[in-house]
């Protein structure tokens, strides 16, 4: 064998220079990165979405139900008193029948108050004593 020929199958089995793999290791280590950073931005977007979207879930309900109750306030005297009794910007007051029956001749009321404290919907119920 010549000098020749053992000159090119030593480059031919060279491989790569330490430079050529370091570059390659910090590009990889940047490519990383980027990728970690990114689904962390997703995932704590998701989280975001997701708390935003059951506190608009509970408002819905709490809004349903003091709907429901409004729409069930009755006079708790057969039309003497007015079912509802006073309203404000941060609370309303009434009389509700949550067991109400269209055949039932007395209703049979108790006070419920809704009041926004600290930002927050609060519902007070008591019944009366008769």
């Amino acid at each position: 064998m010549t000098v020749r020929l053992r000159l090119r199958r030593r480059r031919a089995q060279a491989g790569f220079t330490l430079v050529e793999l370091m570059v390659a290791i910090v590009l990889a280590a940047i490519f990383a990165l980027a990728i970690y950073g990114f689904f962390f931005n997703v995932m704590d977007n998701a989280r975001t979405q997701q708390s935003h979207w059951m506190a608009q879930q509970d408002g819905r309900t709490a809004i349903d139900r003091m709907a429901a109750e409004v729409r069930q306030a009755v006079s708790p005297d057969d039309g003497l008193t007015p079912p509802i009794i006073s309203v404000s910007t941060t609370s309303i007051e009434m009389y509700v029948d949550p067991s109400r029956v269209l055949t039932a001749l007395r209703p049979v009321p108790h006070k419920v108050r809704y009041a926004i404290v600290s930002g927050r919907l609060i519902a007070y119920n008591w019944f009366e004593q008769r």
